[in-house]
């Protein structure tokens, strides 16, 4: 047997998963390995592991990732194929984007140290936590972000206060997906609670956005004019809610409970269903109880 220290962010002295030690079989521990130059992987073809590219890798094949270091390259990464990760690193360090075709399943981590985290495709965490981080710079989606029950997806970005989301976020019953900066649900884009719990230090609800399901929010919720959000279920907030005058907060079959306060001048509607803030409602809140409830 050989034992195995997961170094986590070699791409970043940052210490996320330093300490956490395995035990497994010397026949799973990948031979390290050294391409100097571009690395490409055609479709059909696999993905090396454990292996430094000092230089660029395109990846159209498939890959099973398995034991930090799995796969760093000195430039930027492009994904365009199915990954799964177990424990793994997967990180570019001028640069990562997963395209629409690619989805990484598993656990581990994949980002960059230098350049901005692009996702496109599918990124789900299985089997254990995936934190997807950018040290200097952002983290964007306009793909799917998702955690699988029992899993945790964590968006670290040192470097941004803000992420806008433009795709998808779902969380699954007993999975967190969890940002450490402030979260904008843009135009068009959906976030959906399964039962699970999103978490961020603000999340924005901005007009022409889903937000929609039960299970639980952590942070400040912020409605804006026109926005509405959609709570089906037993649902708990933790933080204030400010709901904006022309905003909304549906609430219906459940009751949500929120640890703060709710005020801005908007709507609370209640169908089948209730709201109980524990620090009450500002007096230029509009609510509304459908006959029944």
């Amino acid at each position: 047997m050989a034992r195995v220290r997961l170094s986590a962010y070699r791409l970043l002295s940052f210490p996320l998963l330093v300490g956490l030690v395995l035990t497994v079989p010397c026949s799973m521990v990948a031979a390290h390995e050294e391409i100097h130059g571009d690395l490409y992987v055609g479709p059909g073809q696999q993905l090396p592991n454990g292996t430094d590219v000092y230089g660029g890798v395109v990846n159209y094949g498939r890959g099973t990732l398995a034991f930090d270091p799995a796969l760093w390259a000195q430039q930027r990464v492009e994904n365009y194929g199915p990954v799964d990760m177990y424990f793994a690193g997967y990180s570019g360090q001028g640069g990562f984007k997963n395209h629409a075709p690619g989805k990484i399943k598993g656990c581990g981590y994949v980002g960059s140290a230098g350049g901005p985290v692009e996702n496109a495709g599918t990124i789900m965490s299985f089997g254990g936590p995936l934190i997807i981080i950018s040290g200097t710079s952002s983290v964007s989606n306009s793909g799917i972000l998702t955690a699988s029950p029992g899993t945790t997806l964590t968006v670290v970005t040192p470097a941004t206060p803000e992420i806008k989301n433009q795709g998808t976020i779902e969380v699954c019953l007993g999975g967190t997906v969890v940002f450490d900066c402030n979260l904008v649900n843009e135009a068009a884009a959906v976030m959906k609670l399964s039962g699970g719990t999103l978490a961020a230090k603000r999340i924005t609800q901005t007009r022409g956005a889903t937000l929609q399901g039960f299970g639980g929010i952590s942070g400040n919720l912020v409605i804006d004019p026109n926005a509405v959000v959609t709570l089906i279920g037993p649902t708990q907030i933790v933080g204030d809610v400010q709901v904006s005058k022309g905003g909304k907060l549906e609430v219906s079959n459940g009751t949500t409970f929120i640890t703060g306060q709710v005020t801005g001048g908007g709507t609370i509607y209640m169908k089948d269903g209730n709201v109980v803030p524990l620090g009450g409602f500002s007096s230029d809140c509009i609510v509304i109880r459908e006959s029944g409830t």
